[in-house]
Parts: structure tokens; C-alpha cells; sequence
């Protein structure tokens, strides 16, 4: 299935959109909506209306597809960076650009408000007919004919573009592009005029004669029955009701067409062929079976080049061997897709050959040369990293960590410092006699600065560990690298309760200036936790204005703590003799009112390393420690490429994350016994 591609402009705020950032070279956009647009149908014989369902796109496994350069799938050179954090919502398909290093010309361009547009490269998996005058009910909406809704789709690129369709897609900014701004004229593409020239327009043709007769040769493929536009009358040289929108669709989908058949011959040496499939307007599907007749003719065994694969075959394929593979190390696999089981018994070494077959590579050749090829030519690389990547992310989700229970969590957008001021409560109201003046409030203010940071290692997989099947030692690297990553953040977060940093004001975070430092140690018990609460309780604003009458209610712990404290906490009664009773079967005792579930606990053996009786209580969770998160992405990220220091494929995993302390009221410390 071939790819089909939906263009969209992009919203401009004073020249240049106002989420551009030159500095992290990212620009949030707006891929798709669910508007309709009108796009070219050689199935249906025209310009058709065609919705995509957004309930229905498939995103890839690692969660982004790559930035090109005009749709140019076919050189690395073109890939101009990648567009991650796809949020797909009712109505939209939102994300974020990341421009690569190597991007600065198009990065500019887009800075300065002179390329505007985008454009979508999906695949449709599933999609649905409603015929004029007729509706149908897809995903709680109702559609009018004649529309072509599609129900599944996969994307698989965006790209930089000249020109955009879809106008209620945009790259976000506060100001919405005023409608009346007009968009750069569409350019006649000097290679695919020659190649109108060879099919008879005159050489002096200008831009315009050449879009006119390009039409006429697109009218003549779809209705091959009726009379060439030149003999019929003048009035009707023009498809009733085609706009000039319309006719661009129809020459950009040639130009895809065009570039695509270039390629496919110039990479098997094809290039005699090359003109004659495109003069004689033949699909890319028509394309790569004149080339796999060629590629018979040149006796090479077809039977092991499933060239008949499309794209989408191509990715059911990949995906059942990412599934075959996590299968294999031990990974959770929820829903295998149909194939993967069949595909466990494979080993690296033939999952590459296999990899290389169906896209119409070379796979002979010892273990060594193909795992190489297979690495550097073929698809190989990306199911690897899929697989790394869902490896790693178990590992994260698996290991044993405990800051979430008491910290909360927030987003920031880049690396820069933050500051969070804090105000005090208003003076109190004066009384005010007959005929005297009011008086100016004042405030208190104080300043919490935070900026996060970024966490990370690199890992690779040999070709050794491929060629020896050694998965087992890849899945444990990889789950224990992402262990660590998890590892990490929890140290972090109870780093800032034992590290006791200043805050704001200059002054440490539990100390007795802050009235959140126990001035009685001991292990949790009735007295001493009595006493935290009424600290907590009597609390004053930075003006010491009014009680803040903060509620404990987690209680942090040291492992060593568990034991004594899980005893205290689950007797309901405790002896007092001080206790005065009619009964004096009752004498000794008295009831515990920490008893039960009014505080949550949380042990974590982190704490023990520092102290192994010190504990501390937090009360609500906004108001405490906060974990703050690059674009609020809390899990691990990992970026790949093929090895230069070692030979296979290396990977980079990072996060991007920093713990800040917001007050220091709503927490307090007790050193222990």
C-alpha cells in the first residue's frame, strides 16, 4: 500500500511561530485533524473528500517518526529531524519537532517565517465508502456522502513543505493566522517539465500551460472512455468544480509518483526503464513489478525477493518479528500480532536474512557479512530499537521505587533555571477613625528556583551478541540499564529530604527557624508524633499571619525503621499508668489514635544510608516535593545509531528530570532515636 500524503499550513504569530524554540530546535505542530480534505483517488477517478478518524492511527512502537525533507523517503541525507510526543486527541494529531543538528537552512527557514507548511506521510490500513446522498455512523459521528472515512491508519512521517491543505491544522501559537494572508505560489518543477515536454508540451510552455496540460494527461488516465480535453469545447477544458487546491494535489501526488520511480531504478541500475514507466504513467505498485520482471530477466531468484511485499505487508512483518523477539527475552508481550509465534524459533541471524528478503536485499553471505548488511541497510536497526526500547521500559516499570507515594510531579520545557515566587498573606485590616487615612499593605515575598537536569548512559549490542543468538545477555543489560534509570530518580527524590539543602530564604530546609525540625528525637510513638502533628498544625505563612493548619499524611521511613513502627501503628491500645479508670482491668491502657491507616507509610532502604532512624512526614503531596520532567515525559528516552566505537548498534538512554522541595511547612523531620 502505497503512502499517502496530507498537507497543512503552519500558523505564524510577528513572523515566526510562537512555539519555535531556536534554542532546543523544537516547534510544536498540529499534523492532521478530522477535517475533510480533498485529495487525489485513482480508485474512485478524481478529487475526492476523504476524513481520517484519529481513534484510529497507529503510532510506531518507539513513539515518533522521522522530519523529512518534501516527503524524500528514500535518502538519509533527507531526514532533517524526527516528530516526537505525539499526542493523539478527539480531533487532532498534536506533537512536537525536533530539527537535527544537520537542519540549520530548513530550521531557519521555519524561524523566520518563510517556510510555512507541513505535510503528513501516513498509510490506510482500513477505511469505509459512504456513497452520495447516503450516511453511516463511525465513531460516534454521523458522515454524508459521498466522503471516504478512514477507520485505520498509519503515520509514518511528517515532512518540510512548500505548500499546505488542511487550514485547521496548525503549528500551535496564541494568534491565528489571519485568512487573507495568501500562500506562496505552487512552482512547476523543472525535471518533471522536461518530463511533460517528452509527452508533448512545448518547450516555451510557461508554469500555468504546463498545470493545464498536466490535467489533461490526468483526466485521460482516469477516464480513458471520453475525448482528450483538447477536442472537446473550450467551456469544459477545466473538471467542473476543481479548484486550484485540487489541481496542486493532483501534480504533487505525480511528483511523489515520479520521484519514487527514479529511485526504485537508479538503486537496481534500472535507469533505461525509468522513462518509459514514467511517460507512460505507470503506479508505483505497476513500477516495482516491471522491476522485479527485470530483476527475473537478470536471473536472480525472485522466489527469495518478495518484492510483491508492500509497505503495509513490510510492517505487519517487522511488527510480528518485534514481538517474536521480546518473546524470546523474556519480555511482556500483552497481544503477540498474528506471525510473532511463528517467528520465535528464528535465530538474530535469520530474523536479519529474513529482514533483508522482504525488502528486496541481498541476504547471501556468511553470518558475519550479513548481520552487517542487515545493519546497515535494512529495517534490522529499527526493530532493534523498538525492542530495546520496550526492553528498557520494562526494566523501568519493574523496579522497586518509592518517591511516587510522596512526591508529586511537574513539567517544564527546557533546561533553563525556574523561579517560583511565594507571597505572604495580607496585613491585617486596620481600623480605621473618622477623617484619618488609609494605610498601604505590605507583603512578604520569597523565591524557589529549580532547573532540571539530565540523566543518561550508553549501551550497545554487538554483532557478537546477534551472531551467538545471545539475547538473554541484551535483555538483561537492557533492563538493568533501565533499572537504573528508575534508581536514579528515586535517590534524587529522597536526596532532597537528606541533603537538607537551603531553601529560598537561605536557610536549610528542616531547621528550627522553619519550625519543621523536631526538637524531641525519638521513633515514632504517641508523643513524638503528637508533636509533629501540632507543628505541622500551627505552621504560619511567611508573615506569620495566619495558621496554615497543615494534616500529616505520609510518614517516610528508613527500612530499618519497618519492624518498631508497623507494631505502633497496628495497636489500637498502649500502656499509660498515668491513666485514670473506674475499671482497673483498663488502668493500663489507653487508646492509640495513630492506629490504623490515618498516615500512610513508606519505607524505602535509600533513607538507611543516610540515617537509620531519622524519619519525616509530608503532608498533601502538591505542596511538598515536586519531581519536575522535560515536556512532563516520565519515562526514559533512547536514541540510537549505527556503532562507530563498536561493531553493531549503539544506544543512548536518558532522562531528563530534577526534584525540587516547593515549601518547607509541609514537611517535617525527626532525627530518631
Amino acid at each position: 500500500m502505497d503512502i499517502i500524503y496530507r498537507k497543512l499550513p503552519v500558523d505564524i504569530e510577528s513572523g515566526k511561530p510562537r512555539t519555535f524554540n531556536a534554542e532546543t530546535r523544537t516547534m510544536r505542530a498540529i499534523a492532521a485533524t478530522d477535517s475533510g480534505v480533498n485529495v487525489a483517488s485513482y480508485e474512485r477517478g478524481g478529487i475526492i473528500k476523504q476524513v481520517l478518524i484519529m481513534s484510529g492511527l497507529e503510532l510506531p512502537a518507539n513513539g515518533q517518526v522521522p522530519f523529512l525533507d518534501s516527503h524524500n523517503r528514500f535518502e538519509t541525507s533527507a531526514v532533517i529531524g524526527s516528530f516526537r510526543n505525539i499526542d493523539v486527541k478527539e480531533h487532532i494529531v498534536e506533537g512536537e519537532i525536533h530539527f537535527s543538528s544537520t537542519s540549520d537552512d530548513v530550521m531557519t527557514k521555519y524561524g523566520e517565517g518563510d517556510l510555512t507548511d507541513t505535510s503528513v506521510g501516513y498509510t490506510i490500513l482500513e477505511k469505509a465508502w459512504v456513497p452520495e446522498k447516503e450516511s453511516m455512523n463511525f465513531d460516534g459521528r454521523k458522515f454524508k456522502g459521498p466522503v471516504e472515512v478512514v477507520t485505520r491508519w498509519k503515520l509514518h512521517e511528517l515532512s518540510a513543505v512548500p505548500i499546505g491543505a488542511d487550514d485547521k491544522a496548525k503549528a500551535r501559537a496564541d494568534v491565528q493566522q489571519p485568512e487573507n494572508i495568501k500562500k506562496e505560489k505552487d512552482i512547476m518543477n523543472d525535471e518533471f517539465k522536461k518530463i511533460l515536454m517528452k509527452s508533448g508540451l512545448p518547450e516555451s510552455a510557461t508554469d500555468d500551460e504546463a498545470i493545464r496540460f498536466m490535467e489533461k494527461m490526468q483526466i485521460r488516465a482516469d477516464k480513458p472512455d471520453e475525448k482528450p480535453e483538447d477536442e472537446k469545447p473550450e467551456k469544459d477544458e477545466k473538471p467542473e468544480g476543481m479548484t486550484e487546491h485540487e489541481r496542486m494535489m493532483i501534480i504533487n501526488s505525480e511528483r511523489e509518483r515520479t520521484i519514487g520511480i527514479e529511485t526504485l531504478c537508479r538503486h537496481h541500475g534500472f535507469d533505461d526503464l525509468k522513462t518509459e514507466l514514467i511517460q507512460n504513467g505507470a503506479s508505483m505498485d505497476a513500477a516495482r513489478k516491471a522491476i522485479l520482471d527485470k530483476l527475473s530477466e537478470r536471473n536472480v531468484d525472485v522466489s527469495s525477493h518478495p518484492a510483491t511485499i508492500m509497505a503495509d505487508g513490510v510492517d505487519k512483518f517487522r511488527s510480528a518479528a518485534e514481538d517474536a523477539v521480546l518473546i524470546r527475552m523474556g519480555a511482556s508481550v500483552e497481544k503477540p500480532v498474528a506471525g510473532a509465534t511463528d517467528l520465535t524459533g528464528f535465530s538474530m541471524v535469520e530474523m536479519a536474512r529474513k529482514m533483508l528478503k522482504t525488502q528486496n536485499l541481498d541476504d547471501r553471505g556468511n553470518s558475519l557479512i550479513l548481520m552487517g548488511r542487515a545493519l546497515t541497510t535494512s529495517d534490522f536497526p529499527y526493530l532493534l530499537s523498538n525492542v530495546a526500547n520496550k526492553v528498557l521500559f520494562d526494566g523501568f516499570s519493574d523496579a522497586p521505587t518509592t518517591w511516587q507515594e510522596w512526591c508529586s510531579t511537574g513539567s517544564v520545557s527546557d533546561f533553563k533555571t525556574y523561579n517560583m515566587p511565594r507571597v505572604s498573606e495580607a496585613d491585617d485590616v486596620d481600623e480605621i477613625p473618622e477623617g484619618m487615612q488609609y494605610k498601604y499593605g505590605t507583603f512578604t515575598e520569597n523565591n524557589e528556583q529549580y532547573s532540571i537536569k539530565t540523566y543518561g548512559k550508553m549501551e550497545a549490542i554487538t554483532r557478537q551478541m546477534l551472531i551467538n543468538d545471545d539475547l538473554n545477555a541484551v535483555s538483561v543489560m537492557l533492563r538493568k540499564r533501565g533499572r537504573a534509570l528508575a534508581r536514579k530518580l528515586n535517590a534524587l527524590a529522597y536526596a532532597v529530604l537528606t541533603g537538607n539543602a537551603a531553601m529560598g530564604d537561605g536557610t536549610a530546609l528542616f531547621h528550627a527557624d522553619h519550625g519543621n525540625l523536631a526538637t524531641s528525637a525519638g521513633l515514632p510513638g504517641v508523643a513524638t508524633m503528637n508533636a509533629m502533628e501540632l507543628a505541622m498544625m500551627k505552621q504560619q505563612d511567611l508573615k506569620s499571619l495566619q495558621y496554615l493548619n497543615i494534616m500529616p499524611e505520609v510518614i517516610i521511613m528508613p527500612a530499618a525503621l519497618k519492624g518498631a513502627s508497623e507494631i505502633f501503628f497496628r495497636t489500637e491500645r498502649y500502656a499509660d499508668s498515668d491513666t485514670v479508670a473506674t475499671d482497673s482491668s483498663l488502668a493500663a491502657t489507653r487508646t492509640n489514635t495513630w492506629s490504623g491507616d490515618r498516615v500512610r507509610r513508606v519505607y524505602d532502604p535509600v533513607l538507611d544510608a543516610d540515617s537509620a532512624t531519622a524519619w519525616y512526614v509530608t503532608g498533601p503531596k502538591e505542596d511538598g516535593v515536586k519531581m519536575f520532567f522535560l515536556n512532563g515525559n516520565q519515562t526514559p528516552y533512547m536514541e540510537s545509531q549505527a556503532g562507530w566505537t563498536v561493531d553493531g548498534m549503539e544506544y543512548k538512554a536518558r532522562i531528563d528530570a530534577y526534584p525540587k522541595a516547593l515549601t518547607w511547612e509541609n514537611l517535617y523531620k525527626n532525627a530518631g532515636a
